[in-house]
């Protein structure tokens, strides 16, 4: 009989405490498994020991390469699965395989007919969309803006022309330490009257989360800390 696995969201800010976040239920799945596949092995490490993980020398924790994941080491990772053992797979941030390396684990699984239980807990880009007051019934997540101007511009009209045409909502992230430099490029670059929600740290001792008109925003001086941070754009 196969095992099953596990998708296990984790904290979204680093001043979150486990219990605004981590369900007994989740929990109990954690202290059982020893077999996990991570991001990153040494904050995967300090996250199961918060949780009261003992022994943590003697778990199987499989970090990904998220550049150069082959098919082989998605087998290779997912071999207890075949043997009857359970493995989680740890986001970095929030919902495994949401804007989070894993997807592909999950794909094979199904494939081998696997068993897969996605775990309640946070996700970075839905609570902004909570907490934004825009519109919750159409939205798209579109990852990070791009570098390029000339392709940062295409899709900027690309995001203003849908939000006009079918009243949807933009959700964007990107790197803590760029976040100022997105901010003032949304602020001079969006229409007017469209509305711009920044949420900040959410669940953490820093949390901002503020909606306002692009036209409101101009008339403030704002500035963001190098924390992670989900950008909306709508109507």
């Amino acid at each position: 009989m196969n095992g099953t696995l596990y998708l296990v969201p984790v904290a979204l800010s680093t001043t979150s405490t486990l219990r605004q976040f981590l369900p007994d239920y989740n929990l109990e799945i954690i202290l059982k498994t020893k077999n996990f596949i991570v991001e990153n092995a040494r904050t995967a490490r300090n996250f199961l020991s918060s949780c009261g993980k003992e022994k943590i020398q003697n778990l199987n924790i499989q970090e990904i390469d998220k550049h150069n994941l082959t098919f082989e080491q998605i087998k290779t990772f997912t071999d207890p699965l075949l043997n009857g053992e359970d493995i989680a797979i740890l986001s970095e941030s929030g919902c495994p395989c949401v804007a989070d390396p894993g997807n592909l684990f999950v794909k094979y699984a199904h494939e081998k007919n696997i068993k897969v239980i996605p775990l309640v807990g946070p996700s970075s880009m839905i609570l902004a969309l909570m907490a934004s007051g825009l519109n919750g019934q159409q939205f798209s997540f579109l990852g990070y803006f791009p570098m390029d101007k000339t392709e940062r511009e295409k899709k900027l009209q690309q995001i203003i022309k849908n939000i006009n045409t079918f009243d949807s909502t933009a959700i964007f992230i990107e790197t803590p330490y760029r976040n100022n430099q997105l901010f003032q490029f949304l602020i001079n670059s969006l229409p007017h009257d469209l509305s711009l929600c920044v949420a900040m740290d959410i669940t953490g001792q820093d949390e901002s989360i503020k909606t306002k008109k692009v036209k409101d925003w101009k008339k403030i001086k704002y500035e963001l800390a190098k924390l992670p941070t989900i950008f909306l754009i709508g109507a």
